[in-house]
């Protein structure tokens, strides 16, 4: 028996039980008439949840082989039939089936659809990597290899992610269903660690979205003998995302270990304040705001700050700022954006050292680190004219040079190698809290290679990795400075002012003293 409910997405679940998915088809589809492949699917009991979501983002966050690519497909389909037994789709619609190679789409997301789409229903155009349908309606195959800008510019009634993609590219996706309000879902097996998946559907759920869970045991499809034979000797960590998808920050591959990525996980809190460093160093709430603090500088402690300096282009790399107090390691504040190597100096790097105590500032020297420290020197200014040195800076020695000093780090190949051993040593220690969630993403997502070398998955950033590692590789020496309260005398000029006055109610310079 089949029964008729409300659906709050405006259209009549017309199918529950008992074979009513296809009855339900039988009427959406009209004239379409033929034989129809849909009309087998028997979704099983998660499946058939994940279908009647009505929630705009979907994550089906299950076990291998439990049926969620086949889930992904069949809404595909229905979407752009306009048979959607649960929601009502108007026609025509355009919409992206997104995979992370072209060859899992050719290989797997092709033939998938073509074993359920209806004779006649729609035409494959194979130089465009899409479906054109009888009503109008598209199914374009997209890669993530193809980089975000391919994603650019249209609007889209619907995207589906079969695997997990790049956080970039899914961002760059919702906008394309903004005008449209569309639909997003993603099909996946958690095989990556804690990444943006589990923080914007799990561990932070945004508004409107909704997580469907299944494990290969749900697939009634998939013998339990062969499901014994093929996860036998996994190692724990994986079978629980293989079997069950569980997220798991065990992967084998990763560079931190598992316990200190589970313990870094359980620190990670919103900051206190999150806004904008203008030209002359002063703070503006701003909610999407670069800089982030934790705690205010409390005025017996030092401060170390890193720096991961970028070119500051366009579509480029980021810079990353890393400010954590010396004595425990505990991340207090972060700065992450595009912004010119002088201009980071500055503006983001001299405010934050001067507030936080005259914190020690070390930079990575290489490439865009050399503008960056010369105007920390105050041998230029980005508009040319000299500016004050900078007091505190990291120092190295010049090879070859007895006694001779330089200010940076030097990023040579065992400079890196040790640098980042090293971060995975301090983050060891139990004070050592990372707080910010998307320093912890990347973290998470940092491997060793196939040549055991130590960097972020493809598509994932590490910028605020390498800020970290230099800034507790500064530790130490920050270590060896005499604590020095700023805040002890007035700041002599205008642009020595920093954000705590926007902070504190009552404004203006004198909240420094």
């Amino acid at each position: 028996m089949s029964n008729t409910h409300e659906n709050p997405s405006g259209g009549r679940e017309i199918a529950l039980a008992g074979g009513g998915i296809a009855a339900a088809l039988r009427v959406r589809r009209g004239a379409h008439g033929g034989a129809w492949p849909l009309l087998a699917y028997q979704p099983h009991a998660r499946q058939l949840e994940f279908h009647r979501g009505t929630e705009r983002r979907r994550a089906f966050i299950a076990g291998n082989r439990s049926g969620k690519t086949t889930a992904g497909a069949v809404e595909a389909l229905w979407s752009a039939l306009g048979v959607h037994p649960f929601r009502e789709c108007a026609t025509p619609n355009h919409g992206w089936v997104v995979t992370p190679s072209h060859n899992l789409g050719r290989e797997v997301i092709e033939r998938t659809i073509a074993r359920f789409l209806p004779p006649g229903a729609a035409e494959w155009r194979a130089s465009e990597r899409r479906w054109v349908f009888r009503n109008g309606s598209t199914i374009g195959l997209m890669s993530a290899e193809a980089g975000r800008e391919l994603f650019q510019g249209v609007s889209r009634e619907w995207i589906w992610f079969d695997e997990e993609p790049p956080e970039d590219i899914y961002r760059e996706c919702l906008l394309r269903t903004l005008d449209t309000h569309g639909h997003v879902w993603l099909t996946l097996t958690p095989l990556k660690g804690f990444t943006w998946v589990h923080r914007d559907f799990l561990a932070e759920p945004r508004p409107g979205s909704r997580v469907f869970r299944a494990s290969t045991r749900d697939n009634p499809h998939v013998p339990a003998e062969a499901i014994e034979f093929t996860m036998a000797g996994l190692p724990g960590h994986e079978l629980r995302s293989r079997l069950h998808g569980e997220f798991t920050s065990g992967d084998s591959q990763n560079f931190f270990p598992p316990e200190v990525l589970e313990r870094l996980r359980a620190t990670v809190r919103p900051p206190a304040w999150r806004g904008e460093l203008d030209a002359k160093g002063r703070f503006t709430a701003r909610a999407d705001g670069r800089l982030s603090v934790w705690e205010e500088p409390d005025p017996p402690r030092r401060y170390v700050i890193g720096a991961d300096a970028s070119w500051g282009e366009t579509g480029g790399d980021f810079s990353a700022v890393d400010v954590s107090c010396a004595e425990t390691g505990r991340t207090v504040a972060e700065w992450h954006g595009r912004i010119y190597p002088a201009a980071l100096a500055e503006q983001v790097l001299v405010p934050l050292g001067r507030h936080f105590n005259q914190a020690l500032i070390a930079v990575e020297a290489n490439g865009p680190g050399q503008p960056c420290l010369k105007a920390l020197k105050g041998e230029n200014h980005g508009s040319g004219a000299p500016g004050p040195a900078y007091p505190r800076l990291y120092m190295e020695r010049v090879p070859g040079r007895p006694g001779a000093m330089r200010p940076g780090l030097t990023m040579t190949h065992g400079a890196r190698h040790a640098l980042l051993h090293g971060l995975r040593e301090a983050l060891g220690d139990p004070d050592a809290a990372t707080p910010s969630r998307e320093t912890f993403d990347e973290l998470a997502a940092f491997i060793c290679d196939a040549h055991n070398r130590p960097a972020g998955r493809h598509g994932q950033h590490d910028d605020r990795v390498f800020a970290r590692a230099i800034c507790l590789h500064a530790r130490a020496e920050a270590l060896k400075w005499p604590p020095l309260n700023p805040r002890a005398q007035k700041p002599s000029a205008p642009q020595d002012l920093f954000w705590r006055s926007a902070l504190e109610p009552s404004g203006g310079g004198d909240s420094w003293l």
